[in-house]
């Protein structure tokens, strides 16, 4: 069956797309989508699942615009033109020397 997997970020940069199409076989895990995409994708390989086959840390996973953790994970089936996304971790903060993000007013 074929399904689209959603590349945002660092990924979409590295695979050169923003979705790929792929073939599981029927009854795919979410697991299995994703070493199908590090196996037809070797820039990818390994970023995506540790080599026990777990999701990198702090990657998200959503299937058709849900997270599969509040599902069975990466153990969550598949189904015909699912959509898989695959962001990276975002990680955020501010200087300790940024005082502020808006420039103070001046008086009028």
């Amino acid at each position: 069956m074929d399904i689209t997997v959603r590349l945002f970020a660092m990924y979409r940069a590295e695979v050169g797309r923003k979705s790929i199409s792929i073939t599981v076989p029927s009854e795919a895990t979410v697991r299995e989508a994703l070493e199908t995409v590090e196996a037809s994708y070797p820039a990818l390989s390994r970023r995506l699942l540790t080599p026990d086959g777990e999701t990198k840390q702090a990657i998200s996973i959503l299937l058709n615009g849900r997270l599969v953790t509040g599902k069975d994970g990466l153990e969550t089936s598949l189904s015909e033109d699912d959509i898989l996304s695959v962001m990276p971790p975002v990680t955020g903060g501010i200087d300790s020397n940024v005082r502020s993000l808006v420039p103070p007013r001046t008086k009028q």
